[in-house]
């Protein structure tokens, strides 16, 4: 718990690097809205726009991780060269994504296979195959949720993806507890956000870009949190004011 104090305490702690990834979240988040109106293909980007928005959400996703990792060590890192280590992992951090994205949409089409099944079903079957539908996808839905800290570890740890995914499974099993609280303690902030966003009223256009914003800074803190929590439990050789913990 004394651990928690303190990666809460470092986590909402603000610096020039936050100020510069909140920002650049800012951007990502505006130029996406923007491109993103009603009035474009039905509210639907081209494909060729969605993917190359898909690579530069994977770059800033390894631009984050990568500053915030380097602002843990002893040496002072320029942003320069925080930037080439983020684009260093980007490769393995978007064949994670691919590998993630191309389960989950296995899991969904078996889920909706399941339920175009039972539809013309007794209820006696429908609620057997459900049932077992149920727990079959709950063993690959909590390994995937099991992996989701694979991005950070890659950039932590340099390591490959398979390897990166062995240690998110192996960390997040062991640390579970706290990871959900840090979760429970930034969640009514998101949840307030979103919230925000659901009302905003179009002629009040302020408070969609401060918003935007508070979702930008809310990442930052959010992902300095795990960074934090991660580095000093999985790093105990390597203290947060010492080394930057990755072998790049």
């Amino acid at each position: 718990m004394a651990n928690l104090k303190k990666v809460i305490r470092e986590g909402v702690s603000f610096g020039w690097r936050e100020l510069i990834l909140s920002t650049a979240v800012f951007a990502y988040l505006a130029a996406f809205g923007l491109l993103k109106e009603p009035g474009l293909q039905e509210g639907l980007l081209p494909a060729g726009l969605q993917f190359f928005f898909i690579l530069l959400e994977t770059y800033l996703t390894t631009l984050v991780y990568s500053f915030l990792n380097d602002s843990f060590g002893r040496e002072k890192i320029r942003a320069a060269d925080s930037a080439r280590r983020g684009g260093f992992f980007f490769g393995r951090v978007l064949l994670y994504k691919a590998l993630a994205g191309f389960f989950a949409v296995l899991m969904l089409g078996f889920a909706y296979g399941m339920v175009d099944l039972v539809k013309a079903a007794t209820p006696v079957r429908a609620g057997l195959v459900m049932s077992a539908t149920i727990f079959w996808l709950v063993l690959p839905a909590g390994m995937l949720v099991f992996t989701l800290m694979t991005p950070l570890v890659i950039v932590v740890r340099d390591l490959r993806v398979a390897g990166a995914m062995r240690e998110s499974f192996i960390f997040t099993r062991k640390h579970l507890l706290p990871m959900l609280l840090l979760t429970l303690m930034v969640l009514p902030a998101w949840v307030f956000a979103f919230f925000l966003l659901k009302v905003y009223n179009e002629t009040v256009a302020t408070l969609y870009w401060v918003t935007l914003y508070f979702i930008s800074f809310l990442e930052i803190v959010t992902v300095k949190l795990f960074v934090f929590f991660y580095r000093i439990n999985c790093l105990p050789d390597s203290p947060v004011t010492g080394a930057t913990g990755s072998g790049s």
